[in-house]
């Protein structure tokens, strides 16, 4: 793809810049590295299960099935054993079973089934005690450096670490790629919005099924005079609508070179079909430039940036690590960017440009290096476990459970006892399913009432729309599928809520058959009606 090394347009805001090495470091008015859980709790539109008041729990007992013969789940023994005859990359990476008991040592002792890995990551053991060492022996003054002085700090070399082993995990390096790290995911958004080289002539091309923080990219679209256009998702899958797709990225390439920004995510954050990576290298063919948000993608799947190489590609430690929190990044393909030295901004790359390898944006000229440190910590305990296990078993992982929640029938009526959103394939799902229970004669049972309950057996699992409004949209009943739509869509308000389970690195075969077994709970016309009888005055269903 070919970009002009004349066109010089930029964006930039007034943050100060700091250079050292390779490194560049930016105050802006947004904190670094606070924390974003109170934020996400409000803002990603999920009630969070471990924030439930709620906190009686009776765990499942899965040494038996169920004693009706029309149950579709065995007992645990046999359901194991042939699950592990099945599933040979589950079986050949058994090792992650250990990691579990040594570094997550509390999911055991709390029996606690934690399926909601696209919310919050978990950290380990090693990740903590690790940052502690760091702070005991360097002390209290360390925790927050100026930024003209951060160079030289005993800490810096985490910084250099952590952006080493972030591009490491895509099979890039900073030759490829610029990083920018910001004050979490939706800031990221902010970000780009503000330094990308936005005109009245660009295209914005995205798709419906985006996380809400795209209305960034949108409100800089709509100040600049650009046109937004939304390409609609297939009802019956909820995948891209290809013929859409493929003749707008055409009609628009044949204006030539920059024909615009195609913005989509690798996975989505609420029905977790993967969209095809495939479509970075059409959009670039047709001239538009790319920003590919991995933000739930990384763990159901590998990204090679070396073979699919998107201009800029947007996503959160936070969710693979668990901790640090309030964390984001910007990787930059520096064949087409230039991040400046001199101010915060993107502009189209110049050959003569070297631009930094690595950009922080944090606040009030303060910068806290043992983020970084944790951020690397984190990273070597990921690699330690293997990446490559974690994805083959979680890739094991749904392949048994999304088609043993498809057989999940009423005892009496025989009707679906689930509601499960999108494709049907396996092959076209990552780590997330969605869906709603369904009572005896079809209605959707409240999401929130579910999550509680769950949280009673000790099973986490989310409940809300995931910061996704587009899908959300259209889940709730709109026609969003038979035209293109402009991305007012982004703006409705969202009266939906559905189910979400997320399988992580630490899930094991024991953690989705217990969920199917609270799940068979509900197969039973008598059961809801007894256990929920202390919800049912809740004004919140």
């Amino acid at each position: 793809m070919q970009t002009s090394s004349q066109d010089t347009r930029t964006i930039a805001n007034m943050a100060s810049i700091y250079s050292f090495d390779n490194v560049s470091l930016s105050s802006q008015n947004s904190s670094m590295f606070s924390s974003e859980l109170g934020e996400q709790a409000l803002s990603d539109g999920f009630v969070s299960a471990t924030a439930s008041s709620d906190l009686r729990a009776s765990p499942i007992d899965i040494s038996g099935g169920f004693d009706d013969d029309t149950s579709p789940l065995p007992c645990y023994e046999d359901a194991e054993e042939l699950f592990l005859e099945e599933h040979e990359d589950y079986f050949e990476h058994l090792h992650v079973d250990n990691v579990r008991k040594e570094q997550y040592p509390n999911i055991d002792l709390q029996r606690l089934v934690y399926l909601d890995y696209a919310s919050f990551g978990l950290y380990s053991r090693y990740q903590v005690e690790q940052h502690m060492r760091l702070l005991l022996d360097e002390g209290p003054n360390v925790c927050s450096v100026s930024l003209s002085s951060a160079h030289s700090s005993s800490l810096i070399s985490y910084l250099y670490h952590a952006q080493k082993r972030l591009l490491q995990l895509f099979n890039v390096t900073n030759s490829d790629y610029g990083v920018v790290f910001t004050a979490g995911f939706t800031a990221a958004y902010r970000l780009f919005s503000e330094i990308y080289p936005f005109s009245k002539g660009t295209h914005v091309l995205t798709l419906l099924d985006n996380h809400e923080a795209i209305k960034h990219i949108v409100a800089t679209t709509e100040r600049y005079g650009s046109k937004c256009t939304v390409v609609p998702l297939k009802k019956m899958d909820l995948t891209i609508s290809s013929s859409e797709l493929r003749l707008l990225l055409r009609k628009k390439g044949s204006h030539g070179v920059d024909a615009g920004l195609f913005v989509y995510p690798a996975q989505s954050c609420l029905s977790g079909i993967k969209h095809s990576l495939n479509w970075i290298t059409e959009a670039q063919e047709n001239g538009f430039h790319v920003l590919l948000d991995i933000s739930t993608h990384f763990l159901a799947d590998s990204l090679d940036l070396s073979l699919y190489q998107p201009q800029f590609v947007l996503g959160s430690p936070h969710l693979m690590l668990g901790y640090p929190s309030g964390m984001g990044f910007l990787l930059v393909r520096k064949r087409d960017f230039s991040m400046q030295k001199d101010m915060h901004s993107l502009t189209l790359k110049d050959p003569s440009s070297e631009g930094n390898d690595c950009h922080i944006v944090c606040e009030d000229d303060s910068l806290n290096l043992l983020s970084f440190a944790a951020l690397t910590f984190g990273l070597q305990h990921l690699e330690s476990v293997g990446i490559t296990s974690i994805q083959k078993r979680l890739s094991s992982l749904t392949k048994w459970l999304f088609p043993t929640l498809r057989l999940l029938r009423h005892k009496n009526a025989g009707r679906p006892l689930l509601q499960i959103y999108g494709s049907s394939s396996t092959k076209s799902r990552g780590n997330i399913i969605s869906f709603d229970v369904l009572d005896s004669t079809g209605n959707v049972l409240p999401a929130s009432l579910i999550q509680r309950l769950a949280h009673r057996s000790n099973i986490i699992i989310g409940a809300g729309y995931f910061s996704n409004p587009g899908l959300a949209t259209m889940l709730s009943g709109h026609d969003c599928e038979t035209r293109v739509l402009d991305c007012s869509i982004f703006k409705n308000a969202v009266n939906f809520s559905t189910l979400r389970i997320s399988v992580g690195p630490m899930t094991t075969f024991s953690d989705v058959y217990r969920l199917v077994q609270f799940l068979c709970r509900f197969r039973d016309e008598d059961y809801l009606p007894y256990e929920a009888a202390d919800f049912m005055n809740d004004s919140s269903f």
